[in-house]
């Protein structure tokens, strides 16, 4: 374990990429562009969010937002050193991401699970919009009804 520590940053033992089997330029290069576009999104996605919970106070589960963007967050890094490997053999540090990773998403999975019947129980918008409906009308009955 110590030794995987202080060689975390180190590629030492390892080869990029590039030098592991037979990868075509073509092959290569779309694995690169694939693996950077989903880094991209993965960056893009989690400040949208942000945004929306920032100027959104009234929304509920707030930490379930945090720990997606996060869980979002770990899986564009990873997918970005992984990439990143082509050219540098960062596997130590690709597996330490990975690691994270998995913390980071099983604790949005048990959040998401504990906070599972509050979610089924919350009213769709739909449902309260026919509520207001039906409130106007009911209080437009008993005010023609005291007028009467």
């Amino acid at each position: 374990m110590v030794d995987y520590l202080t060689k975390l940053f180190s590629g030492e033992g390892f080869v990029p990429r590039w030098s592991c089997g037979h990868w075509s330029g073509f092959h290569g290069w779309l694995d690169i562009v694939a693996g950077t576009a989903i880094f991209a999104a993965y960056m893009v996605i989690p400040g949208v969010l942000a945004y929306f919970f920032w100027r959104r106070k009234d929304v509920p589960f707030t930490l379930a937002g945090k720990l997606f963007c996060a869980f979002i967050l770990f899986c564009g890094l990873t997918h970005a050193l992984d990439t990143g490997i082509f050219w540098w053999p960062g596997y130590r540090l690709l597996t330490a991401m990975k690691v994270a990773t998995a913390v980071v998403s099983w604790a949005a999975v048990v959040f998401l699970l504990h906070k599972m019947p509050v979610l089924l129980g919350m009213r769709s918008s739909e449902h309260m919009q026919r509520e207001i409906v039906n409130r106007v009308k009911a209080e437009e009955a008993l005010w023609a009804a005291n007028d009467d």
